[in-house]
């Protein structure tokens, strides 16, 4: 048993990147659906899933051990759950007879559903995400979601492990085992055959194998018709600049490199803007300082804050909108009535007409632990025991309340851009000098970035006002975000908002409007993923993890549900853009020198890419109606759960009946 959940935990750990052994995940679960044998007693079963759950996750989550180890301990102690939850759910399908290639499926969309939720959610390995460079199996994702992907390769996963129990309980007649004279129900598990005598299991097996090989033909068909279809329903969009810097959590939490860090980020800003950037974004929380003059009467040391914001307006001002992520502020007051600064992970919006827009995103999901502590408004008291000096509000990050869709207006200064004369063709540019802190002038580095350029590379082509929204740090893994982000310019935290966010019927959509059309065009992530890197002083460089190339494989997901493409700005990687297909785009039009073309391998480094988003006119049944079949496997899923449970408290209280009447 225990060997069987090891086999299919290096399975699991494998099939993700930046392995990527993608093919091994259609088999991956076959032996974890083997171990759970209904003649497993229960506490043993139990134990096994949740000892090799446990160090599966902890394993695969190595880069959070470096930040907290506690935390670490805590995420690997709750979803090894989701390791023992399922094998008694299996156990239990087993059990009733229900064909693996429909029970597993169903079950592991609703495990995986039922991980993401809790405080948070933890939306993370989903066995659908190792196929995200498959782009023909993931554009079921605009039907159902990435769970649908999950669905599908699990599918194949159940059939496999139907067969193997067929034909296991062929061989133990064969070789004595099983004599035929024996009931099913006498035999052993694994010597019967699954599903009642021989001639039933083998007609359920074939009926699996039509079932199946019919499901995942239509998934490759509507992936192709759908990939096929895209050109016609996809428009050129603004011209892009994403930044990426290359700073560890340890050295920005410091505050001590706050002004080099902006520096280093306004010469590759200014660099984009000069190869012909519209829209530039800068990575999560890189600008340290508050950006809203309104609040500075109330703080001290301003002088850097205020310094930030000039120059940000000054840089956008007849150049191009820019996109920053800092930190945001409001003033509260405490029982005592003492003021304090109620602080939120933001995106600013610098226009260039030289102001800012009065409007910011506050993040909505916060990073359980790293950004918020949970219950911290009703029990403040918990949290004496583990800070010294007391609990107070500002110590985490607030939840932010308002869902905000950013405006361009058609872009300007194109003209000059429209002016430039290619020297050779082919639309790809190779901007050199400033990828390694070079201070070459902007001039020189412009020229250099157009040279190779074609003028419909770089023409501005946006004519009409375009709309975005931001999506920050691990909001781009949860799958409904992307679609509404709960009430679209209303308040999340309202009674009706906490309803709705319940049930997903929400009045207004974040990726649709009520009429059913798209409310913006892309999105923006913007993410620090300078936490799950290390730094090793002695060797003097960043050395990445594999939470970077996972996390950009997720986001590709969000991408194709909603056919909104993604612009990536990511602190240590990866920065790409993701199109409405899902794919994550390598190469660029620009770029500071040394930036690669494959995008998975822009890990631990600092640089600019500039590209043209695309625009897709597409909407989607996914965006219309939201984890409608995630939910339904997560309430199958329960259901398995509680069923046995039912089962008992009803044989105990008709036991209790028969006692009395006695």
């Amino acid at each position: 048993m225990i060997s069987s959940f090891i086999l299919s935990a290096l399975l699991l750990t494998v099939i993700q990147p930046p392995t990527g052994w993608s093919f091994l995940a259609w088999v991956a679960f076959v032996p974890f659906a083997l171990a759970c044998s209904p003649q497993a007693k229960t506490r043993t079963l139990a134990f096994a899933a949740f000892i090799v759950g446990f160090v599966y996750w902890l394993v695969n989550l190595y880069w959070i051990e470096p930040i907290t180890t506690i935390g670490w301990l805590g995420m690997g102690l709750y979803l090894s759950l989701f390791w023992v939850l399922p094998a008694l759910a299996v156990r239990f399908a087993r059990a009733k007879r229900i064909p693996l290639f429909i029970a597993l499926p169903i079950l592991l969309v609703g495990w995986e559903h039922m991980q993401g939720r809790p405080m948070g959610g933890f939306f993370w390995r989903f066995l659908g995400h190792s196929q995200y460079h498959n782009l023909a199996v993931i554009q079921v994702a605009d039907l159902v979601g990435a769970a649908g992907v999950s669905f599908v390769v699990a599918m194949v996963n159940g059939l496999l492990a139907d067969l193997i129990l067929c034909i296991g309980a062929g061989t133990a007649r064969r070789v004595g085992l099983a004599p035929p004279g024996i009931p099913a129900s006498e035999e052993s598990v694994g010597q019967a055959p699954p599903y009642g005598s021989r001639l039933s299991s083998g007609r359920i097996v074939l009926a699996g194998m039509v079932v199946t090989a019919a499901v995942i033909a239509g998934t490759l068909l509507y992936g192709r018709w759908r990939l096929a279809q895209t050109p016609a329903h996809v428009t050129d969009g603004p011209l892009v600049g994403s930044l990426q810097s290359n700073v560890p959590q340890s050295v920005k939490q410091s505050y001590s490199a706050s002004d080099q860090l902006f520096n280093g980020l306004m010469v590759h800003s200014k660099a984009a803007a000069a190869a012909g950037a519209e829209l530039i974004v800068w990575p999560e929380t890189m600008v340290q300082g508050i950006l809203d003059p309104a609040l500075w009467p109330y703080l001290k040391n301003i002088d850097e804050d205020k310094a930030f914001h000039k120059a940000l307006v000054e840089h956008a001002k007849g150049t191009a909108w820019l996109l920053v992520g800092a930190h945001g502020a409001e003033i509260k007051w405490d029982d005592r009535d003492e003021a304090y600064l109620e602080t939120y992970n933001s995106a600013y919006f610098y226009r260039p007409d030289g102001t800012r827009d009065p409007a910011r995103y506050d993040k909505i999901h916060l990073v359980l632990f790293g950004e918020y502590i949970p219950f911290k408004k009703w029990f403040p008291w918990l949290f004496k025991w583990f800070m010294p000096e007391g609990y107070h509000p500002s110590l985490t990050l607030e939840k932010g309340k308002n869902y905000t869709l950013f405006e361009m207006a058609p872009a300007v200064g194109g003209d000059e851009i429209q002016k430039a004369e290619p020297t050779a063709p082919g639309g790809s540019v190779k901007a050199e000098g400033l990828g390694d802190g070079s201070t070459a002038s902007v001039e020189n580095h412009r020229q250099a970035a157009l040279d190779d350029a074609t003028p419909s590379d770089l023409q501005s082509q946006q004519t009409t006002l375009s709309r975005f929204g931001v999506i920050i740090c691990y909001e781009d893994t949860i799958p409904y975000v992307g679609r509404n982000f709960l009430l679209a310019d209303g308040d999340c935290n309202s009674l009706l908002g906490r309803i709705l966010r319940v049930f997903h019927r929400h009045p207004r959509y974040f990726a649709l409007d009520d009429r059913g059309r798209k409310r913006i065009d892309w999105l923006v992530n913007i993410s620090n993923d300078g936490w799950f890197v290390q730094f090793p002083q002695h060797e003097g460089r960043v050395v990445p993890s594999s939470e970077l190339p996972q996390h950009a494989a997720i986001c590709a997901f969000r991408a194709v549900e909603n056919r909104l493409a993604v612009i990536r700005s990511v602190n240590t990687g990866i920065s790409c853009l993701i199109e409405s297909t899902g794919r994550i785009r390598d190469g660029y039009l620009a770029a500071s020198d040394g930036f690669p073309q494959e995008a998975m391998a822009r890990t631990a480094m600092t640089g600019w890419f500039l590209d043209r988003l695309p625009i897709d006119s597409r909407v989607t049944f996914y965006s219309r109606h939201g984890e409608w079949f995630a939910n339904g496997c997560a309430a199958v899923f329960a259901g398995m759960l509680l069923w046995p449970l039912g089962t008992r408290w009803r044989q105990r209280r008709q036991t209790r009946r028969m006692a009395k009447a006695a």
